[in-house]
């Protein structure tokens, strides 16, 4: 026979008890670790927000501080200017445009307004029109158009003295190199006339000669042998290798610049020039 004792009875209790709470404490614990998965999630998604929260008041507060007058700038697409009249009517009576097409207009007024612009147009979209235009505008200055390409110059200077507009084109096929730095004198010499301050070694601008300029001749005289024409020179086109080559041209642009009539520079077929 097998008998129990009241002893062998308690410490199998002892064991069935201490097996529950095992039980019960392993389910708590089972149980603090789905809570904290589940706050590590909300916490995850707060900080998230929180960082969406903080651009969007970053971005808010960038944009309270650009001024009204900037923002309104930017639209020149569609904004009215001080000078869109004139642009406008400068359009319709010289180029014979009843408006602007793509975005010629947001570049005009870009480059009236001073800024720097890329533009980048399609063949036959129009790009020519986008400096051309400024330059007719009214006490505008000249415009510097710098062009790899000889026979497209030639070829817009042809289609611009057509219309009535003064331009010139200097390159290494150039036979009237005295009379278009002669234009440019005259340019320079109007802003100086309204009371700018040019360099103050303009008197050795006219003595330099250019040993590299192969059509350019002794600039001390050209002053006295030639008259510019009536009009003052809107658009002169350059190619770049005479913008580098000839110190003459250098030495009047910068005379041109000095004297706040250099209005701005155009890189025409910029994909062309290395």
């Amino acid at each position: 026979m097998y008998g129990v004792s009241d002893d062998d009875n308690g410490t199998d209790n002892g064991i069935i008890d201490a097996e529950l709470d095992l039980e019960a404490l392993q389910a708590e614990l089972a149980q603090i670790d789905t809570d904290l998965a589940r706050l590590r999630r909300q916490r995850q998604s707060l900080v998230t927000r929180i960082t969406r929260a903080q651009a969007q008041i970053a971005a808010a507060q960038q944009q309270q501080q650009v001024p009204q007058d900037s923002a309104a700038k930017l639209h020149y697409a569609t904004g009215s200017f001080a000078w869109s009249d004139e642009v406008q009517s400068i359009l319709r009576t010289t180029f014979k445009h009843t408006d602007f097409r793509g975005v010629q207009r947001a570049v005009v007024n870009a480059t009236m307004d001073g800024r720097d612009c890329i533009a980048v147009m399609p063949t036959g979209g129009g790009k020519s029109l986008c400096y051309q235009v400024p330059a007719l505008v009214r006490n505008g200055g000249l415009t510097l158009v710098v062009s790899p390409l000889i026979a497209l110059m030639d070829d817009q200077v042809m289609q611009l003295r057509a219309l009535g507009v003064e331009a010139e084109a200097y390159t290494s096929e150039s036979r009237n190199a005295v009379e278009v730095r002669a234009k440019l004198r005259a340019v320079a010499e109007a802003g100086e006339a309204r009371g700018h301050k040019g360099h103050k070694d303009h008197k050795g601008h006219k003595g330099h000669k250019d040993h590299n300029d192969h059509n350019d001749h002794n600039d001390h005289n050209d002053h006295k042998r030639l008259k510019p024409e009536p009009g003052p020179l809107a658009l002169l086109f350059v190619a770049p290798e005479k913008l580098v080559g000839s110190k003459q041209l250098l030495a009047l642009l910068s005379r041109v610049y000095a004297a706040g009539r250099l209005a701005r520079i155009a890189i025409d077929e910029c994909h062309c020039a290395s």
